[in-house]
C-alpha cells in the first residue's frame, strides 16, 4: 500500500494518515521508535503528526536466541524514543523530542536477555554483584530481587554508557567514533531539560559513578566544572567517585588503556574537593575497596593501581580499620602488606606505622610456631576475612534498607521509620513475610 501511494500524491496524501494512526494502534508508535534509533527527525516530526504518543514504550526490539539459525524472538522494552536517541546520542532526534514534551527522567528498567549487555555499564555490573553477595539466600527468589534493582535508569544514564562490543548498535567504526564525539553535548542537552544526576534510581548510580567507573576524563570534567557535581556523591552503600573508579582499576584485559586516565582521574577529582580517604557503609577507603579481594595475587596492575591512590595520598588502612586489624586476631602482617605500609610511610602517608611495628613484633612474640591462638578460627590470611564478616553487617543492612525502599516505591507503600535500627534478624522476618505475600503462602 506505502509503494501504492508513492504513485500518486492524491493518494499519499490520503493514505499516509491511515498508515500511522495504524501503526500507533496496533504496532506501538514503531514509525517514532524507528526514527528515534536511526536518528530521523523528519520520521520524528512526521510520526508526533500523526498522533505518536511521545512517551511510548518500544516494542521493536528483537532478541537473538541462535545466531547459526536466525532465529529471533520480539521484546517489549520499556525504552522510549528519548532513551533511544540518548543512547545514541542522536543530538537533533534528542533536541526534538525534548522541545515536544519528552520527559527525560522517566525510568526504565535496561537488563536484556544474555548475551546482550548494550545497557550494562561498569558501575551497574559492581554493585550487582555487591548486592548479589548479600541476596545469596535471601527469602525473595533472585529473579524478583533483580527486578527491583535493576529498575530506574534514566535518558543520562543510557548517554553515559560507553558503547559495548555486544551492542545491537553502533557497531561500525565510525558511528562508534560519531557518539563518543557527541557525549557532552548530548549530556548538556539532557541536564538542560532537566534530567537528574542520579541516573539509576535503583542502585542509587550518579553520574560522577558512571564516569569515573568509565574512565571518561572529559565527561566527568564537564560534570564537575560545568554542571557543578558533588565529587564525593555517595550512592546508598556509601560509595563515591572515588570508590567506583577502585571498583573497576583492574578489571580484565583493557587495564593498559586507563593506567594513565588514573590517575589523571583521581587528580582531577581531588582538585574538586573529593576525599580519597572517604569510607563507605562497609568501612572500607577507596583503596581498600581494591586490595579487598586482592590480597595475595597481586600483580602489575595490582601494584599500579594501588600506588596511583597512594601517591594520590590514600592511607594504606584507616584507623578505623587500622583499630580492628591489631584486635580481631592479633596476628601479624604477612610481608606483602607490610611492605605497603612501609612504602606509604615512606612517601609520608598519615599512618600509624610504630603501632603496627609493635602489635605485629608482640605477635610474632606470643606465636613463634606460627600457630593460632586457642580459640580463633583464623587461618593465614584471616584478618582479611573477619574483616569481612565484621564490617560486611553494616553493608549487609545498608543493601536491605535500599531493597526495601524500592519495594515500597514498586507497591506504593509506606516507608516505616524504625527501619535504621533493624537488625539483620529482623530483615530477615520481614522479607519472610513479604515472600509468603507475594507468592500467596
Amino acid at each position: 500500500m506505502v509503494n501504492f501511494a508513492a504513485t500518486c500524491r492524491r493518494i499519499h496524501e490520503c493514505i499516509t494518515p491511515m498508515i500511522y494512526h495504524a501503526d500507533n494502534y496496533k504496532f506501538y508508535s514503531s514509525a517514532l521508535l524507528l526514527s528515534a534509533k536511526k536518528g530521523n527527525v523528519a520520521g520524528i516530526l512526521k510520526a508526533l503528526e500523526f498522533g505518536a504518543p511521545i512517551n511510548t514504550p518500544d516494542c521493536t526490539e528483537l532478541w537473538i536466541l541462535d545466531e547459526e539459525k536466525l532465529t529471533r524472538t520480539p521484546i517489549a522494552l520499556r525504552l522510549t524514543s528519548l532513551h533511544w536517541a540518548s543512547y545514541h546520542r542522536h543530538l537533533d532526534a534528542m533536541d526534538v523530542l525534548l522541545q515536544r514534551g519528552a520527559d527525560p527522567n522517566v525510568v526504565v528498567p535496561v537488563e536484556l536477555p544474555f548475551p546482550d549487555t548494550q545497557f550494562r555499564c561498569c558501575a551497574s555490573r559492581e554493585m550487582t554483584l555487591v548486592y548479589k553477595s548479600h541476596t545469596r539466600f535471601h527469602p525473595l527468589n533472585d529473579k524478583v530481587l533483580r527486578k527491583l534493582i535493576d529498575e530506574g535508569a534514566n535518558a543520562l544514564y543510557l548517554t553515559l554508557l560507553m558503547s559495548s562490543r555486544y551492542g545491537c548498535y553502533d557497531r561500525d567504526e565510525e558511528g562508534v567514533q560519531g557518539r563518543a564525539d557527541a557525549g557532552i553535548d548530548a549530556a548538556s542537552l539532557l541536564i538542560r531539560a532537566g534530567a537528574s544526576l542520579i541516573t539509576h534510581t535503583g542502585l542509587g548510580l550518579h553520574a560522577l559513578h558512571q564516569t569515573t567507573c568509565g574512565y571518561d576524563f572529559e565527561m566527568t570534567r564537564f560534570l564537575l566544572e560545568e554542571v557543578g557535581a558533588d565529587p564525593n556523591a555517595r550512592d546508598p552503600l556509601g560509595n563515591t567517585p572515588m570508590h567506583y573508579m577502585a571498583l573497576v582499576a583492574i578489571r580484565g584485559p583493557s587495564w593498559a588503556l586507563y593506567r594513565s586516565d588514573m590517575r589523571q582521574l583521581i587528580s582531577l577529582l581531588l582538585r574538586h574537593g573529593a576525599d580519597i580517604n572517604a569510607e563507605n557503609t562497609a568501612g572500607y577507603t577507596p583503596l581498600h575497596s581494591l586490595l579487598r579481594s586482592q590480597w595475595g595475587r597481586f600483580s602489575d596492575p595490582d601494584t599500579e593501581a594501588c600506588f596511583a591512590f597512594l601517591d594520590a595520598g590514600a592511607y594504606v588502612i584507616s584507623e578505623r580499620l587500622l583499630d580492628f586489624y591489631l584486635s580481631a586476631g592479633r596476628r601479624p602482617l604477612s610481608e606483602e602488606r607490610k611492605q605497603i605500609v612501609l612504602d606509604a610511610e615512606t612517601k609520608g602517608r598519615n599512618i600509624c606505622l610504630s603501632r603496627v611495628e609493635k602489635d605485629s613484633e608482640t605477635d610474632v612474640t606470643d606465636s613463634d610456631s606460627d600457630e593460632v591462638e586457642e580459640g580463633s578460627d583464623f587461618d593465614e590470611d584471616s584478618d582479611v576475612e573477619e574483616d569481612k564478616v565484621e564490617l560486611s553487617e553494616k553493608e549487609a543492612k545498608a543493601v536491605n534498607v535500599q531493597l526495601y525502599r524500592l519495594w515500597c516505591r514498586k507497591y506504593d507503600e509506606p516507608e516505616a521509620k524504625e527501619i535504621s535500627s533493624w537488625s539483620l534478624d529482623n530483615w530477615e522476618d520481614y522479607w519472610d513475610k513479604m515472600s509468603d505475600w507475594l507468592y500467596g503462602i
